[in-house]
């Protein structure tokens, strides 16, 4: 294609030559004016591989910027779910210790009402319960999130969410156990 071009630019010249009377090129001007469309064309080859260069250069960073923000933002979401994990499992199980203390000094004085204590004490176990099933789930949208499964990453996640949800319901019904109990004994 090249060629093609530096032929007809050739023609061209000899056409222009041709039309201002002359009817004959020496030697040394036809490889002069040769030499010039070779640097010209040299120079345009350079310019295209340099805007190549570039735009590769600029797509290739432009891509690492979107990976970097993706990665981020998976290390977040995972860190935001640890951190949820392990408040879950200590509002639960601190008041599943807190429970028990407390059976134990009702079982001395009052054996009887002990069974709505227990209620409460199986809503903190299920919430400790969810937000171990929690971690293991997260450990597995973890290990997923390096892969290209988005689709499995996002349930992990998904399930991961939803069990933190279950132990803090789990919390929350365990109190409420608790707070009824504890208000039939007046």
């Amino acid at each position: 294609m090249e060629e093609n071009k530096s032929l007809n630019m050739l023609r061209d010249a000899l056409i222009k030559l041709r039309e201002e009377g002359k009817s004959f090129v020496h030697i040394r001007s036809l490889e002069n004016f040769l030499d010039e469309q070779e640097t010209d064309a040299i120079e345009s080859d350079k310019d295209q591989q340099l805007y190549l260069k570039f735009r590769h250069e600029t797509i290739l960073a432009v891509n690492i910027a979107k990976w970097d923000f993706q990665k981020e933002g998976v290390r977040a979401t995972i860190n935001s779910g640890q951190v949820a994990m392990r408040a879950a499992i200590m509002i639960n199980g601190g008041a599943a210790v807190a429970i028990l203390a407390f059976l134990g000094h009702l079982v001395s004085v009052n054996s009887s009402e002990v069974s709505g204590i227990a209620n409460a004490m199986f809503a903190y176990i299920i919430g400790v319960l969810c937000a171990t099933l929690s971690t293991g789930s997260n450990y597995c949208s973890a290990y997923v999130a390096s892969s290209d499964k988005k689709e499995i990453f996002y349930f992990f996640n998904i399930i991961s969410i939803l069990l933190i949800i279950g132990s803090y319901s789990a919390f929350f019904i365990g109190g409420y156990c608790a707070y009824n109990t504890l208000i039939s004994w007046s």
